[in-house]
C-alpha cells in the first residue's frame, strides 16, 4: 500500500486544533481518539545564513524518549521540488549533531556539500505539542489528523503557530472531499512553504507586532484649538501643523497651548486618539476652544487661524502631510463637530491655505521622472475619491433625472465598496509589514490611510444626507415609500408571515458568540443584523449574528404600488424564532468590507488557473478594512464587533481600527437603494436611447465590407451585435475561415461570441480564446469560461506570466482567392454586448495587412512564441508603447521650439505615471498645447505657471460611462490619430498588455476630432484647477498666481 501522503494547513488558533481532535468532524467522517506527543526541532545554519541562502536546512529532532533524528532538504529547481533527503535519519539518544553531521551517511555527505559542518550553529527552535487522531470516513479515506501547536523561538524572539496535517491513504476514494470538508467546516489554509520559512516569516510579524506596541506605548498629543470655525496652524518650511508635543494626558496639551500661545487658558476635552504604528506613536487629539479670537491670515505668521472646513477638505495635500496633525484630523472627521460638506458645489478648494504654503522649485531642463519637486504630482486616491465625489454630485445634480439619481447614488456606494477592498485594503497590508514605501507624490501608508479616512468620510455622510433629506422625500412624493414597522397594517403583517415562511425563513442562518462559541465568519459586503442576546435563567450575554441571505431583494415590496419594507426590519422581528428562549435586548444592523487582493506571488505558476481560483476562494478570508454599523448601534455592540473581527486571525497582524468604523444611518450598503428606483411617470427616467444604428450594411457579407476599407463601430451609438458580434459570429460559420482568435477580458454570461466559438472549433477551426483570468471580481466568471472553452476543443491561454492582458482585440485568418488574408478588430471596450450598451467605446475592423501582421505577432505572443516582438503599426504595451507615445510627445515640444504649433489631445481614463506626466510638463513649458479629457483619477496639475500652465484637464461624466481612449498628436498640421485600451498609467504602460491602433481613414479622423471637440466644450464638464479641486462648468478653476522670482512654483493642494 502507497504511505499516506500528508497535506499541511494553518489553522486559526490553537482552539481550532483542539476543537479538531476532540469534535465530531463534518462530512461523515469519524474520529478516533486523540494521543498526545511532544518533540523539539533545533534548526542549524552558518551566522551568515549560507544555507538559507540557497534554499537549504538542517534540522536535528529530540523526541520525548531521547531519540534523535536529523533531515536534509534542498530546494531542487530541475526537478521542481526537494530533495528526497528530507526523510530523516534516526540515532539513538545522547549523540552530538556534529557526529550526526560528519557520518557518512547520504544526509552527512548532502549537507557537507553544501557548507562546512563546522561553521553550523543553531539558530531557531520549535517545540511542537501534537495531538494525532485516526480518522476513517466509510471505510473509504482512512488515515491521521496531526494537530500540531508549535511554539518557535529565536534569540530573544518567540512565535505561536498553530497547524494541521491530515495523512489520508493516496489511493482511497473520497480524499479530496475529506480534505475540502476539513478546510471549509475549520477554516483551514494550505501550506506550500517549508517549516523553517514558515517559522522564520512568524517571527517576522512577531517582532513588528513587538514594535508596534513599543511605539504604541509612547504618546504624543496634538492640540485643535478652535475658535469661530477655524483652526489654529503653525506654519514650517511649506508645511502646517497642529500644535502638538511628546506626552500624555491634559497637563501636556495645556504644555502645548503655553509654547505655541504662550500661556495655556482654554477650555480642553480630549476628542479621542489616533493609533500608532512602527513609525509614529499614538496620537492624543485635545479640543481647545477659548484661546483666542481668529487671526488675520498672513504669510509668514507663527501661527494661522484656517477654516476647518478647508482644512479637512485638503487634506493629504503636499503641505498638509504631517504624521500627528493627518492622524488628529482623522479623529476630528469622526467625532461629533458638525462637519458637512456640499457635493451639489464645486468646491473651491482653500484659498487660505494655499496662501500660507511655501513654494518649490521646478527647473525645466531638469523636469525628468525622478527630479519633480514635491507639489508637482496629485495623489493617486485622493484623485480616485476626488472622481467618486463627481459621481455622487450627479445624485444631487436636480436636472438629473430622479430615478436616475437614485441609481447613481447606488453606483457611488459601489465604487466606494471597491475603493476600500482594492486600494484602501493595499495600504493596511503595506502598514501590517511595517512598509515605508511612498507613493508616487511621497506619501507614507499611514499618511495616505489617514487622508483617505477623512475624505472618505466625509463622502458617506454627505451621502446619506442625500439621500434621506432629498432623494427619499421625492420618492415619497411619487408614491415610492420605505414603510417602517410601526407603519404595517394588518394586511401587511399578513404578507410578510406567509413571506417569511416561504422564503425567508429557511436560508436564515443563526449565529451566534460567547462562552464555548467563537465568534462567527462575516461575509464581505453582506449586511447582517446583530443582537445582544441574554439567558433568562442565568443573565449571559452573547452576541447574535443573522446575515441578509442571497438572492432575496432588499426592499420587500408590500400590498399596494411603491411600499417596501427593509429586509432586515422583518429579520429583527422574527429573532425570537431564530433564537428560541432567550431575551433578545437590542438589534442593529453592520455590514463588513474585506480585502480583495489577490497574492499570487509565483506568476509563472504552472497552473494559473488552480492558483486564481484558490485565492478567488480565499478571498473570503481576507482581513476587514471597513466596518459600517447602523448609527444607532449601543457603543457596547460596537466595540464587541470591532474587537472581534480585530482578532478574527490571530496569527495576522489586523490594522482595523475605530478609525475604520463608520456609523450611518439605514440602509447599510447604499448598492441596494437601485431596488427603489421603480416609479414610472414622466420625466423620471432617461428618455429611451436612440434605435442602435450599424455602419455595416447587413445585406453584404461583413468580409466584403471590410477588403474595401476600414470600418470604425462607436457604442453605444453602433449595435455591437450588428458589427463586432457579427463579425465573429460570420467567421465561425465561414467555411473559407481557417482560424478564429479573441482576447476575452470580461465578456457577458450569455455571450453569442463564446457560441460562436464552440461551433468554430466543432467545425475544425482553430479556435484560439485568451482568457484574463485576473480580471479584478470577474475572476470566478473567466475560469468558469476558460473550462467551458477548453471542454469545447479551444485552445484556451492566459497570456504572459506577470502581465494582465487588457487588449481589446479579435483577429480572423481567411483563404481567399490571393491567399491567406487577415481581419482584425481593435478597440478601447470588451467583446461585451452588456457594457457596449451602457459604456462609450470606439473600435476598428479592418483587413490592413499591416494591422493583421502585428496582431498575428501579438497572439503569437501570448501563446508562448518566443524572442522579442516587432509592431511596426500598433502601439503594445508593455513592449513599444510607452517608448512611441513619449516620441511623440517630444516631438510635439520639439515644433513648439521651432516656432510652429504643437498641440496634444487625449482621452482616456486615468493619468498617472511619473514619466508621461514630467513629459506633459515639459511639453507645457515648451508652449505646447496639451487638453486631456481624464474621466477618474489624474495626478497632474494643470494650470500651475512656469509648470503646467498650457495644460487644461477636464471630466466628463453622464449618461453612459466614459470608457473610449483617443490620442491625438497635431504633428505641425500632419496629425497622428491612436485609439485603444490603454490609460497613461503606470500599470497600463509596464504591468499589462494592451494595444493601441493608428487611426488613418479622414472619416474616421473627423469622427474623432468631433468627440473630442464636443467633450471639451461640454457646458457639464468638470475642470481640474491648479488647487487639485475639480469645478463644474459655468464654475471655473482657480488660476494659479503669478510666479515669483526664480520661476518658483506655489505648492497648490488636490482634491
Amino acid at each position: 500500500m502507497t504511505a499516506p501522503a500528508g497535506v499541511r494547513f494553518t489553522a486559526r488558533g490553537r482552539d481550532v486544533l483542539d476543537r479538531i481532535a476532540a469534535e465530531p468532524l463534518p462530512d461523515g467522517l469519524k474520529g478516533g481518539r486523540a494521543e498526545r506527543c511532544f518533540f523539539r526541532d533545533i534548526f542549524f545554519d552558518t551566522p551568515e545564513g549560507d544555507l538559507e541562502r540557497r534554499g537549504a536546512w538542517v534540522r536535528v529532532r529530540l523526541a520525548e524518549d531521547g531519540t534523535q533524528n536529523m533531515a536534509v532538504e534542498v530546494h531542487d529547481a530541475e526537478a521542481g521540488g526537494v530533495s528526497p533527503l528530507r526523510r530523516a535519519l534516526e540515532v539513538g539518544p545522547e549523540v552530538d549533531p556534529r557526529e550526526l553531521f560528519a557520518a557518512q551517511t547520504e544526509h552527512g555527505r548532502l549537507l557537507r556539500a553544501l557548507v562546512e559542518p563546522d561553521r553550523l550553529v543553531p539558530w531557531m527552535e520549535v517545540e511542537t505539542r501534537r495531538q494525532i487522531r485516526p480518522v476513517r470516513r466509510d471505510d473509504q479515506a482512512h488515515g491521521e489528523v496531526f494537530c500540531d501547536a508549535m511554539t518557535v523561538r529565536e534569540a530573544d524572539l518567540s512565535a505561536e503557530l498553530a497547524e494541521v496535517e491530515v495523512r489520508l491513504d493516496p489511493e482511497a476514494k473520497g480524499r479530496k472531499k475529506v480534505l475540502r470538508a476539513l478546510e471549509m467546516e475549520y477554516g483551514l489554509d494550505p501550506v506550500t512553504d517549508a517549516l523553517p520559512v514558515r517559522a522564520r516569516r512568524t517571527l517576522a510579524e512577531e517582532e513588528v507586532d513587538w514594535l508596534e506596541e513599543a511605539v504604541r506605548a509612547s504618546r504624543r498629543v496634538a492640540v485643535v484649538a478652535l475658535d469661530e470655525g477655524r483652526v489654529a496652524l503653525r506654519g514650517d518650511g511649506g508645511m502646517l501643523r497642529l500644535p502638538q508635543g511628546e506626552g500624555t494626558g491634559e497637563d501636556a496639551s495645556r504644555r502645548v497651548l503655553r509654547e505655541t500661545f504662550h500661556h495655556p487658558a482654554a477650555r480642553v476635552r480630549l476628542l479621542g486618539t489616533g493609533p500608532g504604528s512602527v513609525r509614529r506613536p499614538a496620537t492624543e487629539v485635545w479640543l481647545a476652544e477659548g484661546v483666542a479670537g481668529p487671526l488675520p491670515v498672513q504669510r509668514g505668521a507663527a501661527v494661522q487661524h484656517l477654516p476647518l472646513g478647508e482644512l479637512l477638505a485638503m487634506v493629504g495635500s503636499p503641505g498638509l502631510r504631517d504624521d500627528a496633525t493627518l492622524a488628529a484630523l482623522h479623529v476630528l472627521a469622526r467625532s461629533e463637530l458638525p462637519l458637512e460638506a456640499d457635493v451639489r458645489r464645486s468646491e473651491r478648494g482653500a484659498p487660505h491655505v494655499l496662501r500660507t504654503l511655501g513654494e518649490v522649485e521646478f527647473a525645466a531642463e531638469t523636469a525628468e521622472a525622478t527630479e519633480m519637486p514635491p507639489g508637482s504630482l496629485l495623489n493617486m486616491e485622493l484623485s480616485l475619491l476626488a472622481f467618486n465625489r463627481r459621481v455622487l454630485a450627479l445624485a444631487a445634480d436636480e436636472r438629473v433625472p430622479l430615478m436616475e439619481r437614485v441609481r447613481f447614488v447606488s453606483i457611488f456606494g459601489a465604487n466606494m465598496d471597491e475603493f476600500f477592498r482594492v486600494r484602501v485594503s493595499g495600504f493596511k497590508r503595506q502598514v501590517s509589514e511595517g512598509s515605508a514605501k511612498r507613493t508616487m507624490d511621497g506619501v507614507t501608508p499611514e499618511q495616505q490611510l489617514d487622508a483617505i479616512g477623512i475624505r472618505a468620510r466625509r463622502l458617506a455622510e454627505a451621502s446619506y444626507r442625500l439621500l434621506h433629506d432629498e432623494l427619499l422625500p421625492a420618492l415619497r412624493e411619487l408614491g415610492v415609500v420605505i414603510v417602517a414597522p410601526g407603519g404595517l397594517t394588518d394586511e401587511d403583517r399578513d404578507f410578510l408571515r406567509e413571506y417569511y415562511e416561504g422564503s425567508v425563513h429557511a436560508v436564515l442562518t443563526p449565529l451566534a458568540a460567547g462562552p464555548g462559541h467563537p465568534f462567527p465568519h462575516i461575509r464581505n459586503l453582506r449586511p447582517a443584523v446583530a443582537a445582544i442576546l441574554r439567558e433568562p435563567e442565568t443573565g449571559t450575554e452573547r452576541l447574535g449574528v443573522v446575515e441578509l441571505p442571497d438572492g432575496l431583494p432588499r426592499f420587500i415590496p408590500l400590498p399596494g404600488e411603491g411600499r417596501f419594507l427593509p429586509l432586515e426590519e422583518l429579520v429583527r422581528g422574527s429573532l425570537d424564532r431564530l433564537y428560541p428562549g432567550v431575551e433578545v435586548e437590542v438589534t442593529s444592523t453592520f455590514r463588513v468590507t474585506r480585502s480583495a487582493e489577490l497574492n499570487l506571488h509565483d506568476s509563472s505558476a504552472a497552473d494559473l488557473l488552480h492558483a486564481v481560483q484558490e485565492e478567488v476562494r480565499q478571498r473570503r478570508f481576507r482581513p476587514v478594512v471597513r466596518l459600517e454599523v447602523e448609527a444607532e448601534m449601543p457603543a457596547r455592540m460596537r466595540d464587541i464587533l470591532l474587537r472581534e473581527l480585530q482578532y478574527e486571525a490571530p496569527e495576522r497582524p489586523s490594522t482595523l481600527g475605530e478609525g475604520d468604523l463608520y456609523a450611518l444611518p439605514q440602509p447599510i450598503d447604499l448598492r441596494a437603494v437601485r431596488e427603489l428606483a421603480v416609479a414610472d411617470a414622466p420625466g423620471v427616467h432617461y428618455p429611451p436611447a436612440p434605435e442602435q444604428t450599424t455602419p455595416i450594411p447587413a445585406e453584404r457579407p461583413i468580409f466584403d465590407v471590410l477588403r474595401e476599407g476600414e470600418v470604425m463601430v462607436s457604442f453605444p451609438e453602433d449595435s455591437f451585435e450588428a458589427t463586432v458580434e457579427r463579425f465573429v459570429l460570420e467567421a465561425a460559420d465561414d467555411p473559407d475561415v481557417l482560424a478564429i482568435k479573441l482576447a476575452l477580458y470580461r465578456t457577458n454570461r450569455k455571450s453569442r461570441l463564446v457560441d460562436a466559438m464552440r461551433r468554430a472549433s466543432a467545425r475544425g477551426k482553430q479556435v484560439v480564446a485568451l482568457v484574463e483570468l485576473t480580471a479584478r471580481f470577474d475572476e470566478e466568471s473567466n475560469i468558469e469560461w476558460a473550462r467551458t472553452l477548453r471542454r469545447h476543443g479551444i485552445h484556451v491561454i492566459y497570456g504572459i506570466p506577470g502581465l494582465k492582458v487588457h487588449a481589446k482585440v479579435a483577429l480572423v485568418v481567411r483563404r481567399e482567392a490571393g491567399g491567406v488574408r487577415r481581419y482584425v478588430y481593435v478597440g478601447t471596450g470588451n467583446l461585451n454586448a452588456t457594457t457596449a450598451a451602457a459604456y462609450t467605446d470606439l473600435g476598428v475592423l479592418s483587413a490592413d495587412p499591416g494591422l493583421g501582421e502585428d496582431v498575428n505577432e501579438l497572439f503569437n505572443i501570448l501563446s508562448g512564441a518566443g524572442g522579442l516582438p516587432v509592431f511596426r503599426h500598433l502601439l503594445v504595451a508593455p513592449y513599444n508603447m510607452r517608448r512611441r507615445f513619449l516620441e511623440m510627445i517630444d516631438r510635439e515640444v520639439d515644433h513648439a521650439l521651432a516656432g510652429r504649433p504643437g498641440w496634444i489631445q487625449a482621452k482616456f481614463n486615468g493619468l498617472a505615471d511619473r514619466e508621461m506626466i514630467a513629459a506633459l510638463y515639459r511639453a507645457s513649458q515648451a508652449g505646447v498645447r496639451v487638453d486631456l479629457i481624464v474621466r477618474s483619477l489624474c495626478s497632474l496639475r494643470p494650470g500651475v505657471r512656469g509648470l503646467s500652465e498650457n495644460i487644461r484637464v477636464i471630466s466628463i461624466l453622464g449618461r453612459y460611462l466614459e470608457h473610449a481612449r483617443i490620442f491625438r498628436f497635431h504633428n505641425a498640421g500632419d496629425a497622428e490619430y491612436y485609439i485603444g485600451s490603454a490609460d497613461w498609467r503606470t500599470r497600463n504602460l509596464s504591468r499589462r498588455v494592451e494595444v493601441i491602433a493608428p487611426v488613418r481613414d479622414p472619416a474616421h479622423r473627423a469622427r474623432l476630432d468631433s468627440i473630442l471637440e464636443a467633450q471639451l466644450d461640454d457646458p457639464n464638464a468638470w475642470e481640474l484647477g491648479p488647487d487639485g479641486t475639480y469645478y463644474q462648468r459655468p464654475d471655473t478653476p482657480l488660476r494659479d498666481e503669478p510666479p515669483a522670482p526664480g520661476g518658483r512654483v506655489p505648492i497648490i493642494t488636490e482634491s
